[in-house]
């Protein structure tokens, strides 16, 4: 099973992940009207996401793509509204598709795109589909890429020990050049070494690098602000960047006055980490909210993960974000 089929509910700190990404695109959007926009993702079997978007933001154009003619299908029967647009489309096709997609929307004029990639295999195409996107975008767009930066997948075979086999100087050399094998021109040319904890932030770098290069070609004189870096693990670690799309001519409003989570720079990464709580667990934390997060993990008297440290950060992780916390529960239909 891909991270692609797995059920949000199994995947808590990307349902957060997404949550966080919903109030920033009504954060945003208004500026220039919800029905100005047309939302654009590869949806998956049950259109999640488009649902989501179109009860909380009130976008209305809503379109979905997918290589797989059976998953199309499957999405067609679970569209939120008839007015869901889903198409067989692999994602190399989408930026030719761009133009086209939006006029088949009414007074549509500006789009919120999210690549949700999450093969480590296909990081070169991945970049370069992120980069045809970009050229074709327009002052007020939304552009959100998300990349697999599970740290195993830049060593041989998943062998942790391969840096030495290999003759590197450190892993964190070695995992470098394994990744300028796999990327080229798009890593950072000042990257030299990629530590156990380093790989969101050199393919951010790598992201960062793609935007500036299609800026250059696409002569528009267009600028990619970042808005929203997270990464997370479920199963695999997960990174994503959210870029809003402006010009001198055509500004777009967004600072950390008015957005919460505005990174200061490209590597300001929000770590989402979201502890698994019980509903007692979450109401004891909540009660002691205003309590600092090592006097709240004393009091709970265990654990809530494999050191102290740990389980202090997950407490702090679930104090910041905990608008944003999933509460699932069963139901009989």
């Amino acid at each position: 099973m891909s991270a692609s089929t797995i059920p949000y509910r199994l995947r808590p700190n990307k349902f957060i992940d997404r949550e966080i990404f919903v109030d920033l695109i009504n954060h945003l959007v208004p500026q220039r009207g919800a029905s100005e926009y047309v939302y654009i993702s590869m949806g998956g079997m049950h259109l999640v996401d488009h649902s989501i978007v179109y009860r909380r933001t009130g976008i209305p154009n809503l379109y979905s793509f997918d290589h797989e003619e059976k998953t199309v299908r499957r999405q067609n029967f679970n569209r939120p509204l008839e007015t869901v647009f889903c198409e067989q489309l692999g994602s190399d096709q989408l930026a030719s598709k761009l133009d086209q997609i939006v006029s088949n929307f009414d007074n549509a004029a500006n789009v919120v795109v999210w690549l949700d990639y999450t093969d480590p295999n296909q990081r070169l195409e991945q970049l370069q589909e992120t980069a045809a996107v970009a050229m074709r975008l327009q002052p007020g767009d939304i552009l959100r890429v998300t990349v697999n930066t599970h740290i195993p997948t830049l060593d041989e075979n998943g062998d942790s020990g391969a840096w030495k086999a290999a003759g590197a100087e450190s892993p964190g050399a070695y995992r470098c050049e394994r990744l300028r094998a796999q990327i080229g021109e798009y890593l950072p040319t000042d990257l030299r070494a990629i530590a156990e904890t380093g790989f969101p932030s050199a393919m951010l770098g790598s992201i960062s690098v793609t935007l500036s290069k299609a800026s250059r070609e696409s002569g528009a004189g267009l600028n990619f602000q970042p808005v929203l870096l997270t990464s997370y693990k479920d199963g695999q670690r997960m990174t994503t960047a959210t870029v809003i799309v402006d010009s001198e001519d055509h500004p777009f409003r967004a600072d950390s006055k008015t957005w919460r989570f505005m990174p200061k720079d490209w590597m300001d990464v929000l770590e989402i980490s979201a502890p698994d709580l019980s509903l007692r667990e979450k109401y004891r934390i909540d009660h002691e909210i205003s309590k600092s997060s090592a006097d709240i993990n004393q009091s709970l008297g265990f654990p809530l993960s494999e050191t102290e440290n740990k389980s202090i950060a997950a407490i702090e992780s679930y104090k910041m974000l905990r608008r944003y916390y999933p509460s699932f529960h069963h139901t009989e239909a």
